[in-house]
């Protein structure tokens, strides 16, 4: 079927803002049949659809588009599934209503959906670059499912987008998604399916957020008001007789102001919401200090039940 949809092209002439025209081959299940359809030719450019224009109720499946680089465009209702898309990047555009999956995106390009608002869209199980959403705007009521998600928010956390009312799986890394001026940031968000790697949060309510119940234990909501508590409990505990309270004190208040000095992340450990509790995850080597810093968290009130 896929090799009779592209034959269907030979002849066809694809004029400039193809994808604005009625298909020549109608409609398929309310959209317009542009399934095949083939553009190969280098830097499509706002070829196919015009700056400022809107491209509606289309269905792409099977295309192969190459280059396809376009600012400044609205897609509405656009499916495309199982297509050839090299070399794709929006740029300060809009899509609603849209749904890529299994799609090639083996874009060269740092950010495929830079300054983009993603809405009521799905992107599923789409290969290529892992940089999908680097500098994307906003993405909300939306599904990004089976993807390798990287980068958000790195080097610039102000540069993330805000996300809400989304799912995601798959595997997020290097990234941080922080709490920025305005609306709140993962809001109804579920990544409860997600593997995540070397990720923060800094700032973010988790109470809003649907996550792996493997990190209950060790997420600590509105961390920036219960730091001062830690803090005080650490500076108090350092002047203990017990040598190992010592110790877990100055080794606990070292961590933080290595964590403060290091603004949003640390490399290499487990996803911190507005507090992952580093020092108490069995991984990070403390095993000497632990007990101590355990005290520490409990004598402060911090320390989750699961402990």
């Amino acid at each position: 079927m896929t090799l009779e949809l592209v034959k269907r092209w030979n002849g066809v002439s694809s004029e400039q803002n193809a994808l604005l025209e009625p298909s020549t081959f109608g409609l398929h299940e309310g959209r317009q049949d542009y399934r095949g359809f083939q553009w190969r030719k280098e830097k499509v450019g706002r070829r196919l659809v015009q700056g400022r224009n809107t491209a509606a109720h289309i269905d792409l499946s099977d295309a192969h588009i190459e280059e396809w680089m376009a600012i400044d465009i609205t897609l509405e209702d656009v499916v495309c599934h199982n297509a050839t898309l090299p070399r794709l990047k929006f740029s300060d555009s809009a899509l609603t209503d849209c749904h890529f999956a299994k799609c090639d995106m083996s874009s060269n390009i740092q950010s495929i959906f830079g300054k983009c608002t993603i809405l009521h869209s799905t992107i599923d199980s789409c290969t290529g670059t892992n940089q999908w959403l680097a500098g994307a705007k906003r993405i909300a009521d939306s599904s990004l499912l089976n993807l390798t998600i990287a980068d958000i928010g790195v080097p610039e956390p102000n540069d993330a987008p805000l996300i809400t009312n989304t799912t995601i799986t798959g595997t997020i890394k290097n990234c941080v998604i922080a709490q920025a001026k305005g609306e709140q940031q993962l809001l109804d968000t579920d990544i409860s399916g997600a593997t995540l790697k070397d990720v923060a949060f800094p700032g973010v309510n988790m109470d809003s957020v649907t996550y792996a119940e493997e990190l209950s234990p060790f997420i600590l909501p509105d961390w920036q008001r219960h730091e001062v508590q830690l803090s005080d409990a650490a500076n108090a505990a350092k002047h203990s007789s017990d040598r190992n309270i010592h110790i877990a004190a100055l080794t606990l208040l070292s961590i933080l102001k290595r964590e403060k000095e290091s603004s949003y992340w640390i490399k290499d450990r487990w996803p911190r919401g507005s507090r992952f509790l580093y020092e108490l995850h069995p991984t990070n080597q403390l095993d000497r200090v632990r007990p101590g810093i355990i005290q520490i968290y409990d004598d402060a009130g911090l320390l989750p039940e699961s402990f």
